[in-house]
């Protein structure tokens, strides 16, 4: 929109866009293009929906765009066709956590019943590093990793369609209740550590909670 222009009051709403956009320079072209139907607070308050990316809400539907701008998702998908199948269920599978998450969820998450094992894990999270659709942070303790949102989101619906949805919920609410269960004796002995680490799963010890409750699992959900 030529005529838009930056005012104090709509600075947050822009500044949040750009950061949940993980700002890549066409996902924020794209979204800008619906300024012109709704202020970006009120873009922002439809694009986030349950803390999840809704990026299908501005991507569909901009036919005249040029072709490289037309849809994200067609790019996103172009990528992801040209991973090795164990590497695309990897991919797929790490789209259930909120936020960042450690390496042993994701190896809880992604070796499910199928024939995928810890090496094949390790090499599809070192493909998809490699390949910039995965963030990775290696601590001298710890190693976390993380999918930029607009990548979650894609990833998210090729999980829904791929029929292991409910699978990598469960598996990843086991890994989380578990942690839990195991972190009571550190608890006990150093409080204030423990408050740091849960405050670091925050997220998405809410999102097996919500799985928890989805599921009917009434122990569990009062476990957590």
């Amino acid at each position: 929109d030529p005529a838009f222009e930056l005012k104090p009051d709509s600075f947050a709403a822009v500044q949040e866009l750009c950061y949940r956009l993980d700002g890549l320079p066409l996902a924020i072209e794209l979204v800008a293009a619906r300024v012109r139907l709704m202020s970006p607070q009120h873009l922002l308050d439809r694009l986030i929906v349950d803390g999840r990316l809704q990026l299908g809400l501005v991507v569909d539907g901009l036919r005249a765009l040029p072709e490289r701008q037309n849809n994200l998702n067609s790019l996103m998908a172009w990528s992801y066709r040209l991973l090795p199948g164990p590497v695309q269920a990897v991919f797929r599978r790490l789209s259930v956590f909120n936020g960042d998450f450690p390496l042993e969820a994701a190896e809880a998450v992604c070796v499910l019943n199928d024939g995928l094992t810890l090496g094949s894990v390790w090499n599809a999270l070192t493909i998809l590093v490699d390949c910039h659709l995965l963030e990775a942070r290696v601590g001298s303790d710890q190693s976390r990793f993380r999918l930029l949102e607009t990548v979650r989101e894609f990833a998210s619906r090729q999980l829904e369609t791929s029929g292991e949805l409910d699978a990598a919920r469960r598996a990843h609410l086991a890994h989380f209740r578990r942690w839990l269960t195991d972190g009571i004796s550190r608890q006990q002995t150093d409080q204030a550590a423990w408050l740091r680490l849960l405050q670091g799963e925050r997220a998405n010890l809410y999102a097996a909670l919500d799985v928890a409750i989805a599921t009917g699992e009434r122990q569990v959900s009062a476990d957590l």
